[in-house]
């Protein structure tokens, strides 16, 4: 049986499998690698080695409690929390867990659940990767991100979200520089893809 996602402790598939029981949703590009994978598509990269991170909305109080617990519980020792996130790692610094928490209301149809796994949509997973992308200079990063953008537009398209996704990016209230952007990868998809 294939595996979910690239795994690179023993420890990686119960630590997401638990947290998605509390509510967090995996994000990043462990998320992008389950979709792949779900899809039969072959991920452009392999996920970073020691990072798993989630998502939660900011009511998910109870949730976040119970994860710094659960992970507290799993060798976890070093363990920051703020407002908008939980940083965690485990005592052999093999696993990194981060946990973005946001204020923001989102429609229902991004939240998702896969294989015992609470996940990201796809287009939310585009549209914070992309709001990233046009926030950083750094090169080597907008290179990762972008072909992260055209891998996960490669996901929307196979998912049958084309309506879903250009919804949500109108709610975005993008300008016209980031529109344009958006244009581009589109054309860019399109050429690599079709």
């Amino acid at each position: 049986m294939m595996e979910l996602f690239e795994k690179y402790t023993e420890k990686d598939e119960y630590i997401v499998k638990e947290l998605s029981k509390l509510k967090l949703f995996l994000i990043g590009g462990t998320a992008i690698d389950l979709w792949c994978r779900k899809l039969h598509l072959k991920p452009w990269r392999s996920r970073s080695n020691n990072d798993i991170d989630f998502y939660t909305p900011a009511s998910n109080k109870y949730g976040v409690k119970s994860a710094i617990t659960f992970l507290r519980q799993n060798e976890f020792d070093d363990i920051a929390q703020d407002p908008f996130i939980v940083h965690a790692q485990n005592v052999d610094k093999t696993i990194e867990v981060d946990i973005l928490i946001d204020n923001e209301t989102l429609p229902p149809y991004l939240f998702k659940k896969d294989s015992g796994i609470s996940v990201m949509s796809p287009i939310f997973l585009f549209a914070s990767k992309f709001d990233r992308f046009i926030n950083t200079y750094d090169s080597q990063r907008r290179k990762t991100d972008r072909m992260d953008l055209l891998q996960l537009m490669d996901i929307i398209v196979k998912m049958n979200l084309v309506d879903d996704f250009e919804k949500f990016l109108q709610t975005r209230h993008y300008d016209e520089n980031a529109q344009s952007i958006i244009d581009t990868l589109i054309s860019t998809y399109n050429e690599k893809y079709s």
